[in-house]
């Protein structure tokens, strides 16, 4: 759901609609009336001029959901009567929610609305009266409880990545039915946006000791993270930590995890459980998080790199890295291949 909300057809309808509301004024109080009609007649001319006006609310997507019904509406996960919000980036009007209707709807719509609430892909999707097994007809009619058709003609082309992308008309006057309200089934794999590194360091246990643990130029490899679910601005970033997987990496890749943390190079690096088990036990590690790291050539940042994040791999502690990093990081070998470019 979500887009270009104003059209020039659209604006030219609003404006007529002002003028015709001016009439009574002007017959009722002439001359009060026509200093109304100057400022409004002024304020016309502006927007003819700029084609937008902030009289207007400018519909922004807030966040959306799969809905069920059962005593009251709740979100049932990856499945549904797709609901949006919406909020006026003027602030002119109440956020206002609804369904959307399934004109123009197709599969790639599906699947970058189920990516939004958080899931890969749609494995199914449709509206007519299966939509009222999830959220009965009645419920969202009835008073109080009012969820109108807020999306209409949703159009989601080949190159768009996100459904905030799609052109579509928003709270604006439509031809659906609620019965043509769409609902959608989504995966059950999750879908994730960018994750940002928020921790990466080399730990061994201390015997004894508090803390139990510290953090060098040598150790098993751990990382912490943060990542967001769906792409709902509602949505809070997720926080893992966890262990990195030997799968598919290299000395280059060696190098570049050394030099995130501000060491020269990876001086040694492997797996194995009898390594490990000299660093920190396998009780203090939370399980692997990220595998098959790939960097290319031209990759100078292990952020940058390929890489798989925490899923149904065959990863155990003899699978975890280890590594032993010397020298000082300091840009030099990064800056050095920028100016050969």
């Amino acid at each position: 759901a979500v887009v270009s909300t104003q059209s020039t057809g659209r604006e030219a309808n609003r404006k007529t609609t002002i003028l015709a509301r001016l009439i009574p004024v002007l017959l009722i109080y002439p001359i009060e009336g026509w200093n109304t009609a100057m400022q409004v007649l002024l304020m016309l001319a502006v927007l003819g001029s700029t084609h937008s006006s902030k009289l207007f609310p400018d519909w922004k997507l807030k966040d959306a959901g799969l809905y069920k019904y059962k005593e009251w509406i709740y979100p049932n996960g990856r499945e549904g009567l797709l609901i949006v919000r919406f909020e006026d980036r003027y602030g002119i009007q109440r956020d206002a929610r609804g369904t959307v209707c399934d004109d123009s709807f197709n599969d790639h719509a599906a699947d970058l609305s189920c990516q939004y609430v958080g899931y890969k892909y749609a494995e199914a999707w449709g509206s007519d009266l299966d939509n009222f097994a999830y959220v009965p007809q009645h419920v969202l009619e009835e008073e109080g409880n009012d969820y109108p058709i807020a999306v209409d003609e949703l159009q989601c082309g080949n190159g768009t990545s996100q459904i905030t992308e799609c052109e579509a008309n928003v709270m604006t006057e439509h031809d659906c039915h609620i019965s043509e309200s769409i609902w959608l089934r989504c995966s059950e794999e999750p879908y994730y946006t960018d994750w940002k590194m928020e921790r990466l360091g080399l730990y061994i246990q201390n015997d004894g000791l508090r803390p139990p643990y510290s953090v060098g130029k040598e150790g098993v490899l751990l990382i912490a993270y943060t990542r967001k679910r769906g792409q709902s601005d509602m949505t809070e970033e997720q926080w893992s930590s966890g262990a990195i997987c030997d799968n598919s990496f290299d000395s280059h890749e060696a190098n570049l995890t050394c030099q995130a943390m501000g060491y020269g190079y990876a001086e040694n690096w492997g797996s194995g459980e009898e390594q490990n088990s000299k660093y920190l036990p396998e009780g203090f590690i939370q399980g692997a998080l990220i595998d098959e790291v790939q960097c290319s050539d031209r990759d100078t940042n292990i952020t940058s790199c390929e890489m798989r994040f925490a899923g149904d791999y065959d990863c155990g502690y003899s699978n975890y890295l280890w590594m032993k990093c010397e020298g000082e990081w300091d840009g030099e070998e990064e800056e050095e291949e920028e100016e050969e470019e």
